[in-house]
Parts: structure tokens; C-alpha cells; sequence
């Protein structure tokens, strides 16, 4: 199948849509210097490069390119996290390899469909499990994800 990068702006709900909504992993292949590229031109944070493990998902409906997803290792210590955790020292180094953060999440500014992004979160935390188990071992019990307030909802 090939996907189109069009600019054409989507609206409308969800279920207006009878195409698929399909994640792909690209860490590690030839599509991930789109994702890169994508991130890097529409997030309002961009894209420079991640350390840890990562794992990336272009997202599409139907035939069109939507948005991108995802994941990174947690970093080591946050103490907001730790404490609302209720994690100590010791525990935070023994529970920290199953901590995956969203570290990016983008619907491309001309998609504007209600319930998209829900969608698109709870895809991407289903096939997560899977991927992230596959390339490094170890299953994810916990997605930290950071809203920042003044711009998004976070809801």
C-alpha cells in the first residue's frame, strides 16, 4: 500500500471514517527519517534525536498519513513521578526498565477529527506491549506521558 503525505484537511468524527487506522513501527527502517521529518517540521517541540530504547509509529487512515507516535525509556529519576509512584531508590531501579515515556505524540495540524487522538493512544499502547517486549525483553507496566497545560488539555 502506499500512504500519501497529502495536506488536504480531514474533519468530521472518528466514525465518519471507514478506513482503517493503522500504526507502523519505523524505528530502525527506511521510514523512520520521515517520522524524524514529520516530528521535527509539525511538533511544537520538534525532533533533534533520542537516546535509550525508542520505538516509532507512523500513523495512517485509509491511504493518509495522520500523525506520529512515540516511545522512549523513562528517564532515571523524577522526583513528581517517584514520589506520586511511591517509588524509593531501590525500587525505582528494579521497576524503571518497565517504564516507557510517550515522549512524542502528533496529529498533523490540517487533521482535525474528534476522538482521533484517543484512538490513536490506545492503538499505540496496544501494540506497544507487543513491540517494545519484542525489541528489548521486557514488557512496559507503566506509560508516563508530560501535557504541556498551556497548550493542550491533556484530557
Amino acid at each position: 500500500m502506499v500512504y500519501r503525505y497529502d495536506k488536504t484537511p480531514m474533519s468530521g468524527k472518528i466514525d465518519d471514517y471507514e478506513e482503517c487506522l493503522l500504526l507502523h513501527k519505523v524505528d530502525e527502517t527506511e521510514w523512520e527519517p520521515c517520522w524524524n521529518k514529520l516530528v521535527d517540521e509539525h511538533h511544537y517541540l520538534g525532533f533533534d534525536s533520542s537516546f535509550g530504547g525508542r520505538v516509532k509509529y507512523v500513523v495512517t487512515l485509509g491511504h493518509r498519513i495522520v500523525g506520529a507516535v512515540s516511545f522512549c525509556s523513562a528517564v532515571y529519576q523524577l522526583g513528581p513521578r517517584d514520589a506520586y509512584i511511591g517509588w524509593d531508590g531501590e525500587t525505582r531501579a528494579a521497576m524503571l526498565p518497565r517504564l516507557v515515556n510517550n515522549n512524542r505524540f502528533l496529529i498533523l495540524p490540517w487533521v482535525s477529527i474528534a476522538n482521533l487522538a484517543s484512538r490513536i493512544l490506545s492503538a499505540s499502547l496496544r501494540q506497544l506491549r507487543t513491540d517494545w517486549e519484542k525489541q528489548y525483553g521486557m514488557a512496559p507496566c507503566k506509560v508516563e506521558t508530560f501535557v504541556d497545560r498551556g497548550k493542550y488539555l491533556g484530557t
